[in-house]
């Protein structure tokens, strides 16, 4: 009769050259190394502060959205960014790396974008501007290397 032993938190496998086991002690320590390390992607790449205002029909975004998208040959994640009370910046993500950007731009009913479900499966909150600022936008700008940050303001008309 074969018994069969149960080991919570262990891992164990059949490799060529016999049996391989792991602690939960050995599997926590590889965990943390991989979370403290990263995967090094965001940390190599030259970023710079950007801010500045952004506005539509000569009113500030009361609440938005502003994207920079890659535009080849730039090779760089999008940058993400709220926009409040006609303002934005991009501390929170550390900046936007160097290099040519699409500018996406949304704005929200302040009122609508308060009250909306913030659930998974949730309708999105209505975009208010036209698509040449969005889904369609020619909005564009150029991060150069060498700076610590720099202010472009986007003033968006009908």
């Amino acid at each position: 009769m074969i018994q069969q032993r149960s080991q919570s938190l262990a891992f164990r496998g059949i490799g060529r050259c016999g049996k391989v086991a792991f602690s939960a002690g050995q599997v926590g320590l590889s965990l943390s190394i991989l979370l403290v390390s990263g995967c090094g992607y965001r940390s190599s790449l030259e970023r710079v502060h950007v801010s500045g205002k952004a506005s539509y029909d000569g009113k500030p975004i009361e609440i938005g959205q502003i994207r920079f998208i890659p535009i080849e040959p730039t090779r760089a994640p999008i940058t993400v960014e709220n926009i409040r009370d006609g303002s934005y910046e991009t501390a929170k993500s550390g900046g936007v790396p160097i290099g040519n950007f699409r500018v996406e731009i949304r704005m929200f009913d302040p009122e609508e974008y308060q009250n909306a479900p913030r659930v998974p499966g949730a309708p999105a909150v209505k975009q208010l501007l036209p698509e040449k600022y969005n889904r369609d936008s020619e909005l564009a700008i150029t991060i150069e290397s060498g700076s610590d940050s720099i202010e472009h303001d986007f003033l968006l008309t009908k």
